[in-house]
């Protein structure tokens, strides 16, 4: 890429917010109905394991409870290439 002329400049990652879920179970429920893999994992699952991965899902989501809301940062980087 530096053979075409581009130069490079990355900046360290940040924590992003997207929009918190407004229960623990609303995290589960975005996977299990949205995400293509996670819903044909999580749809394969016995019932009882299945119950078993909303639990926990419903504690680590509990634990990032802020005030009245739930916290959950996202990876995100923002990396921006110029052509002279």
């Amino acid at each position: 890429m530096r053979e075409s002329g581009l130069r490079f400049s990355r900046h360290p990652g940040r924590a992003a917010v997207l929009a918190p879920p407004e229960s623990p179970d609303e995290l589960f429920d975005a996977f299990h109905e949205g995400a293509v893999r996670a819903t044909a994992m999580l749809r394969s699952q016995p019932a009882e394991a299945r119950e078993n991965i909303r639990s926990a899902v419903r504690a680590e989501v509990e634990r990032l409870r802020v005030d009245d809301r739930f916290v959950i940062s996202v990876p995100a980087a923002l990396s921006w290439a110029r052509k002279p």
